[in-house]
Formats: structure tokens, C-alpha cells, sequence
């Protein structure tokens, strides 16, 4: 099993990058969404070039941001500073489209932009279309160090619905599950995954599967129905049931019968009905990820409003300041960051200390030995 990490897209992040490394982390993803961060392979060419055996990836990229050969050409030159090194980690873009008031890209468009980095990848010429126009493209200096192709760069494709998972099986290296960690909607997704790969002829067994989710680890006599646990991993809660329920609202019928309902009921969470339908987007990301407003008693509340569950939490006045834990809960961006990896790193399972942002798991393994992250560790 492998463990890894997702930040905020951030140019000034690869210490952190460098310290995970160095304390046993396996992947470090990076969030692409250019109206709330960094430009993400600049910060991964950062990342790259301060670190040797991490791999690297956006977490993710997505089919509208960008055409598909910029997003080869990105991809392979991370790949010629990080040998080996890099994978790409591709969505719909849901949380990026939106931040924009756009909507997130088509299940055939994510298709296409994969078949055609796949086959620049590969050296192959391929077909390209642009509108009504079709040519065929290749990268033309392949050998000359700009890039890296030698070296394979897998691409894992992020899926919330049957429709993404069952194109994972067909034409993607791994899979990512967002927000997956119920044992019936793991079952669910890695079902579709399987079924995708069984009718393209591929051994399903070969395609990496890794979820990522909210990570909190409690002390060992603490309760899981507590605040400080909503306010970790509430946001993925309802960020990942949102998404869920979107993937499905044409049939939520497709839906495990166990989690239907209370998925469903998360279609509409995220809105701002009221607003001008030109800037309500605005209103809704705004101080994502960066921002937390007051509790009903006028503290500091305690997470970040954030629709992909984002979890950066900060401790109210009051709360005892000698827990190490409330030392870097009111802390934020990098600085909770390197807490954070600093005191997981040095405690490892021991279950002393709260993790505040979001914790991507990779795994070879199981699918019913996963969930123990989400429990009580002695």
C-alpha cells in the first residue's frame, strides 16, 4: 500500500514536497484550478527539481483547462525533469469549470484528451480536431532533452460516476476515487472500473486504484461523533455526496441501495439561487480553501467552505491550546501543511495527532482493508 498527499497548487510548496519525500510519502498530487492557485506545472517543475524518488502529478488536470497537446507537452516535460517520476491525474474538472461558472467537460472529452496525450506519449502521430478541423500531430523534438517520452507517464483518471469509472477501466493506467471509502461505493466504483476493463479486453487487476479522502486521526480514547471530527472530514463528506449525487441525477437508480438516499439528497448543496447567474460562482469560491467565517457563538469556525471537501481546519477561541493538535489547527496554507506532515510523519500510526488536509491513499491491496483510516488508532 501507498500512501500520498493532494495540496493546494501552490509555486511555494515543494519544501513540503521535499519533507514528505524524505518521511516516506509516496505521490504528491497537486490541485489544477487556475482561479484559485498556482499554475500547476510550474509547481510541479519546482516540485521536480527539489526532490528524486516522489512521484508527481496534477491531482488533477481536466480536458477544458487546457488543449490536449499542452497538456502532453506539460506532462512529458515534468517527466524530463522527474524521470519516471510522473503520472497525470485527470478529471472531468468539476471544481476547476466551476470556479468559473462553467460547467465540468464531457465524458467524451475527457476520452478524446486522453487518447490523444496517450499517443504523444507513445511518439505516435495522432489525430487532433479543433472544430471542424482535423490534422494529424506529433511532438517534433522528442530527442532533443525538452521533453521526456522514453519514460512511461501513466494517466489516472478521476471518477465520481459509473460513466468515468467504466472509462478508467477501458483506457486508463489507475483510477482515482474521490471521496470513495464507503465499503458499498467502493464496491460500486471499482465494480464499474472492472467492467469497463473486462469489455476492453484488459486485466482489471491492472489498474491502479487509490482513493482519496479526508484523513483524521483521533487519540485513542476519543470519540468519532465529536466537532473537531465533522469539521475534518464533513467538507469531503458533502463535497464527494455532491458529486456523486450529480453523476447520477439522471438515474440515481444506478446508486448503492444502502447510500441512494442520502446521496441524492446532496444534489443541490452547493448554490447560490439568489445571486446573478454572472457572478454567483464568485460568490461561492471565494475564500476557497483560504477562508472560514464564524460559528453560530461568533467564533472562528472551524473549516473551509470548499466543494471539493477540502478539509483546512482551524481551532475556535477557546479550545485548549496545549493540545498539539489545536497548535496547528489554527494554522493555514503552508505552514499547516509542514504541521501537519511533521507530526504524522513522527507519530505514524500512534493516533495522536489531527491531520488537516486532504489525505490521498494509494493501494495494491484489499478493498475491504482500506477503511481503518477513518477509525480510531491506538
Amino acid at each position: 500500500m501507498d500512501f500520498g498527499f493532494v495540496f493546494m497548487g501552490d509555486c511555494h510548496i515543494h519544501p513540503e514536497v521535499k519533507y514528505a519525500e524524505d518521511n516516506g510519502f509516496s505521490h504528491a498530487w497537486l490541485y489544477d484550478t487556475q482561479m484559485l492557485g498556482s499554475e500547476v506545472y510550474a509547481t510541479l517543475a519546482l516540485c521536480a527539481d527539489r526532490t528524486s524518488r516522489i512521484k508527481l502529478g496534477p491531482g488533477v488536470t481536466n480536458p477544458a483547462s487546457r488543449i490536449a497537446p499542452l497538456s502532453a507537452c506539460g506532462m512529458a516535460t515534468i517527466n524530463s525533469l522527474a524521470p519516471g517520476r510522473a503520472i497525470m491525474g485527470i478529471g472531468t474538472g468539476n471544481t476547476t469549470r466551476r470556479t468559473m461558472g462553467m460547467p465540468a467537460a464531457k465524458v467524451a472529452e475527457l476520452e478524446d484528451h486522453v487518447r490523444v496525450c496517450r499517443d504523444l506519449f507513445a511518439g505516435k502521430i495522432t489525430d487532433y480536431s479543433e472544430g471542424k478541423r482535423h490534422r494529424k500531430i506529433k511532438f517534433l523534438n522528442p530527442d532533443l532533452g525538452y521533453i521526456n517520452i522514453k519514460d512511461p507517464i501513466p494517466i489516472y483518471i478521476s471518477a465520481s460516476g459509473p460513466r468515468v469509472a467504466q472509462l478508467a477501466g477501458r483506457v486508463a493506467d489507475g483510477v482515482i476515487l474521490f471521496g470513495a471509502v464507503s465499503p458499498s461505493i467502493v464496491k460500486w466504483m471499482v465494480g464499474n472500473v472492472r467492467k469497463g476493463a473486462e469489455e476492453a479486453g484488459r486485466n482489471p487487476d491492472d489498474i491502479y486504484v487509490l482513493s482519496m479522502t479526508a484523513f483524521y486521526l483521533t487519540d485513542s480514547d476519543e470519540e468519532i461523533e465529536t466537532r473537531a471530527v465533522r469539521e475534518a472530514v464533513g467538507p469531503m463528506v458533502a463535497s464527494s455526496s455532491n458529486i456523486f449525487a450529480l453523476s447520477c441525477h439522471k438515474d440515481p437508480s444506478v446508486l448503492p441501495d444502502d447510500l441512494r438516499d442520502e446521496l441524492m439528497a446532496f444534489a443541490g448543496v452547493y448554490r447560490e439561487p439568489d445571486a446573478p447567474v454572472e457572478t454567483r460562482h464568485l460568490k461561492l469560491y471565494s475564500g476557497y480553501l483560504h477562508h472560514s467565517g464564524n460559528d453560530a457563538d461568533g467564533h472562528e469556525a472551524g473549516s473551509y467552505r470548499n466543494d471539493r471537501g477540502d478539509a483546512r481546519c482551524r481551532g475556535s477561541p477557546g479550545r485548549d491550546t496545549a493540545d498539539p493538535r489545536n497548535a496547528f489547527r489554527r494554522r493555514s496554507g503552508r505552514e499547516g501543511n509542514h504541521a501537519a506532515l511533521q507530526l504524522s510523519a513522527a507519530n505514524g500510526k500512534k493516533g495522536r495527532y489531527y491531520r488537516p488536509f486532504l489525505f490521498l491513499r494509494n493501494y495494491h491491496s484489499p478493498f475491504d482493508s482500506v477503511f481503518s483510516c477513518s477509525a480510531q488508532v491506538a
